[in-house]
């Protein structure tokens, strides 16, 4: 290879050398290539006198250090190579029917093409060992991948092996129809590589693939998509911080803007965003670089909506390679906000699609046609300023003049018809009007214009009308903006119109027993309409059996089977029961409608997740039964957060107390800390300050606490022979702690208010207040059940609770101890009526069953686990299955790692998991009648329906099975049956 002469300036300063520093990994990475050329004798020392050489240094590409030679003044003397590289939507095409394709790559390409011996002293390298000078091209050179590319392209040439056989600059590959014409293929390029004496990479050759990877597309015999990887690439992409980062965002979107309708659209806040922080950029080379890395992105809505829907839209797109033997459909939108957009397409390709190209019928978009539609190409334009003032039949005419500008590589390729579709009627009479009629286009110069240009394309183009509903595909650009009423609506008038819901419903009603009949009825006599209470039925032009109202309405009959499809669709709001029931009744008709609407919102998930609970919470108080003996028992737990306090007894400021309860006397024992002291440095303090006062108890009630819940405190309470005793999150079962927490917070308030500083040393003060103060389930106070008096203090005198002329002080403790005892007993008594009348007895659940988890106040769930908004968020998370039935109160649920929540919740907190696959039933009637009654002279009947929420009083004429009222009657012959109605 010989380059071309550099025209060098005079000033040697310009080529002073300046070596890199770099770490000694990079110096080996550096030593590692260079020594290797240096061995294939590509790299020598340069000779004394050598007037330029070029600094190296390292990056890194895909975790592998890279020796890179800085080049760039080089580059900016020697003469340009302008040696074209093909476009890579020609190489793909090359591909297009091609059933068995093999890529090469060249190892170390550059390093494998030769210089010319006079241009050997502009290749020197300066590194770390000196100057050293390169025999061979190097990597970021202007000139390499022009060179490359000519040599290889020219050798294919002369051995006629274009046809069979593409390069583009490293890589070529390989495409046949057969497998033994494709080694024959194989064996002829790789003979001419041999020939060129090059070297090729064995771990990036693909042989006799389906599909390959070339320049970042998938591509097989059927058409090309997007890789996986690039697509969990772009998955990942995260808001842009700096300019630079959002340049390089909306280049690498726009590399894949042809599988994209309406990109322009799309990408037009990034665009915009990045057009006005670029307009105050320097223009030289290095100083936009740096003004585009110091520049940051501000955090914009759009902006950043733009980039969600771009990253979303784009995952698993593929094109069909055009078939040039059939003709094309185009389709063209417009919009003033959004520019414009085109949708290319033809039928399939008769070799078979397959799964992954997205085919789109153009009439029906829900079509299951074989003959749909297969998209080709995507293109939008966003429109300059002078086209933002057109009217809207110049913008669609000029939007039809560009598309067809646009796709004119395609159309010229075959003498038509194609066809061009707009959903702006003037369009097809501006095509065909003449340049001096007198119609309103003719003396409209920009329309006569569009006029012209169009008439040079009607020979081998069809310009036909077709409604914006009929090409969603492109059409959704004037809709980009529509409000939530005119989507609404939209997708109502595809409920009409879509011919497998049609199919759907006239299947339904063939399964449905009542509707058959009807149906049949209608079909064997030929009738136009049917007479039926408050209406009638009647078949309509598609053959579908309607209800028709009084009012002349005509209403289609929903079977069974369609049921679930048709209220999931009037339910897409999750108004309620009433409202879904309204939109449907307006629309349609189906037996039982009411009971059926009821079991489906029932069974919504997003509904059950969303809802408010009106019920009772669930539950049933279980009291744990009172000991006889003090301290054998004790309740416990923790108030934290209080303010910082100095202590006589700690040298650390405590900010948390543990209240002890004995659940025998309701004595009450502080113990102040931090919520920093481990569960050791808890016991500890126990055992100090109450272990030779109460000793140990048999049983501890508490919640589940970390503190509470962890090995060592379980342990040390196994070596007393201590059961440890759980209740769940916000339980009643510790209300005795909870009520204790209650009298002792009132007091501490007082104390924090009046001494901030030192509350902790008036703790002692409080419990003795609390030991005098007289319990109400005890009815009496627990110094009193302790000590058989209150015990001295600042605001009391020694007092004794009985005479002790009669009795003695052991006496009177036991008598008040069985007096408590039986007080208690009728407390627990009245609160378990009490608390049971105000919830609901719980449902049975059992493993497996799936539940819902309602949020609440004390459950401190991390914010990347809750909805963004809780004043509009969910009411409930999950569902999660059911793991472990600790009781019929409580239940251990699989729930996730990041809730930080102990897996055991009260059923209080749970609500039980509707599934919405639950089938329709048929049946509705599934229990006798309950109760009969006379009202207005008419009878009614309270009848259990299957599925409804509540039983309904229904008249007798209504009721359809006459062998229940035959039951009622039976059991109740006082009342004897009245006569059929006719």
């Amino acid at each position: 290879m010989h380059l071309p002469s550099a025209t060098l300036d005079a000033n040697p300063r310009m080529f002073k050398p300046r070596l890199y520093r770099v770490s000694p990994c990079d110096r080996q990475a550096i030593d590692l290539v260079f020594d290797e050329l240096t061995w294939q004798g590509h790299l020598t020392t340069a000779p004394p006198g050598t007037p330029c050489s070029w600094p190296v240094f390292v990056v890194y590409h895909e975790g592998k250090p890279c020796p890179v030679v800085d080049l760039r003044q080089l580059n900016d003397v020697v003469d340009p190579d302008v040696y074209p590289l093909p476009t890579p939507d020609k190489l793909r095409e090359k591909l297009a029917g091609a059933k068995y394709i093999t890529m090469f790559d060249l190892c170390k390409a550059f390093y494998q093409m030769l210089l010319h011996p006079d241009d050997h002293w502009k290749a020197t390298v300066l590194t770390h060992c000196g100057q050293e000078t390169l025999s061979c091209t190097i990597m970021g050179q202007s000139h390499s991948v022009s060179f490359l590319q000519q040599v290889l392209t020219e050798a294919f040439k002369v051995d006629r092996l274009s046809t069979m056989a593409f390069v583009y600059v490293d890589d070529f590959g390989v495409h046949s129809n057969s497998l033994d014409e494709h080694m024959d293929h194989i064996h002829t390029v790789l003979g001419v590589i041999q020939t060129l004496g090059l070297t090729l990479a064995q771990d990036k050759a693909h042989v006799a693939c389906k599909e390959v990877p070339l320049l970042g597309h998938l591509v097989s015999r059927q058409g090309t998509r997007t890789m996986p990887s690039k697509c969990e690439a772009i998955k990942s992409i995260p808001y842009p911080a700096m300019l630079n980062q959002l340049e390089h965002m909306v280049g690498f979107f726009s590399y894949y803007k042809n599988y994209v309708p309406h990109f322009s659209a799309l990408i037009a806040p990034l665009q915009h965003l990045k057009t006005t922080l670029l307009r105050l950029s320097p223009k030289t080379r290095q100083a936009r670089k740096c003004y585009c890395t110091g520049m940051s992105v501000p955090d914009d809505t759009s902006t950043r909506q733009s980039l969600t829907k771009l990253k979303t839209i784009l995952q698993d797109w593929a094109l069909q390679f055009p078939d040039y033997s059939q003709p094309f459909l185009l389709y063209v939108d417009t919009s003033q906000q959004h520019g414009f957009a085109l949708a290319l397409h033809q039928n399939h390709q008769d070799s078979g699609i397959g799964d992954s190209i997205q085919c789109i019928d153009a009439i029906h978009l829900n079509s299951t046609d074989a003959s749909a539609k297969a998209p080709v190409w995507f293109d939008s334009h966003a429109l300059k300023p002078a086209e933002k003032s057109y009217w809207p039949t110049e913008l669609e005419a000029a939007a039809a003049v560009w598309a067809l500008f646009r796709m004119k590589r395609f159309l010229d390729a075959l003498p038509g018809p194609h066809l061009l579709f707009t959903d702006h009627l003037a369009v097809t009479s501006i095509a065909d009007a003449k340049p001096f009629s007198s119609t309103p286009a003719a003396r409209n110069p920009r329309l006569v214009r569009f006029t012209l240009i169009l008439a040079e394309f009607c020979p081998k183009l069809w310009i036909l009308h077709r409604k914006g509903i009929y090409m969603a595909h492109v059409d959704a650009l004037s809709r980009i903006q529509a409000s939530e009423t005119e989507l609404a609506s939209f997708h109502a008038h595809e409920l009409i119109i879509d011919p497998g819901l049609i199919a759907h419903i006239l299947q339904s009603q063939q399964s449905d027993s009542m509707l058959q009949l009807l149906h049949q009825e209608l079909t064997a006599t030929g009738k136009g309409t049917l007479p039926f209470d408050n209406g009638s039925f009647g078949l309509n032009a598609d053959n579908i059996l309607c209800r028709i109202t009084p009012s002349g309405v005509w209403k289609p009959c929903i079977g069974t089977a369609a049921l679930p499809r048709i209220i999931g669709l009037v339910h897409t709001g999750h108004l309620g029961t009433k409202a879904t029931f309204d939109r449907f009744r307006a629309v349609a008709y189906a037996p039982h409608l009411l009971c059926h609407v009821e079991d489906f919102v029932k069974c919504c998930t997003q509904c059950q997740q969303m809802r408010t609970l009106h019920h009772w919470p669930y539950g049933s108080l279980q009291p744990l039964p009172a000991p006889d003996t003090p301290f054998t028992t004790i309740s416990c737990d923790f108030i934290v957060c209080l303010p910082l306090a100095c202590t006589l007894f700690d040298l650390d400021p405590v900010d948390t107390v543990l209240i002890l309860t004995d659940t025998a006397t309701c004595r009450i024992y502080l113990l102040s800390s931090t919520t920093t002291w481990s569960t050791e440095r808890w016991s500890l303090r126990y055992v100090e300050q109450l272990l030779p006062h109460v000793g140990w108890p048999k049983k501890i009630i508490s919640d589940r606490d970390l503190q509470l819940t962890s090995q060592f405190w379980c342990s040390l309470n196994t070596c007393y022979s201590c059961e440890l005793i759980f209740s769940t999150a916000h339980h009643k079962s510790n209300g005795q702690s909870k009520r204790a927490i209650q009298s002792v917070e009132l007091l501490l308030r007082g104390l924090c208010n009046a001494w901030s500083d030192d509350w902790a040393d008036h703790l002692p003060l409080v419990e003795l207040l609390l030991g005098n103060r007289p319990n109400a389930s005890m009815n009496a106070a627990p110094n009193d059940l302790l000590y058989g008096l209150r015990l001295h203090d600042p605001f009391t005198m020694l007092q004794l609770v009985m005479s002790l002329s009669d009795l003695t002080l052991l006496d009177c403790c036991l008598a008040l101890c069985q007096q408590a005892l039986d007080h208690l007993a009728l407390v627990q008594a009245y609160m378990h009526q009490w608390y049971n009348s105000l919830h609901t007895p719980p449902p049975k659940l059992a493993i497996s069953d799936w539940v819902w988890l309602e949020l609440h106040d004390g459950y401190l769930l991390p914010p990347s686990f809750l909805p963004p908004d809780q004043r509009l968020g969910i009411q409930h998370i999950g569902p999660y299955p059911i793991k472990h039935m600790v009781s019929n109160l409580a239940y251990e649920i699989s729930l996730p790692l990041e809730s930080h929540l102990h897996p055991v919740i009260s059923i209080q907190h749970l609500e039980p998991y509707m599934p919405s696959d639950k089938p329709i039933t048929t049946s509705l009637v599934t229990e006798i009648l309950k109760e009969h009654k006379t009202h207005c002279c008419s009878k009614q009947y309270l009848v259990c329906f299957e599925h409804a929420s509540c039983d309904k009083w229904v008249l007798e004429n209504t009721v359809t099975n006459p062998a229940i009222l035959e039951q009622w009657h039976l059991r109740r012959p006082l009342l004897p049956p009245s006569a059929s109605p006719d």
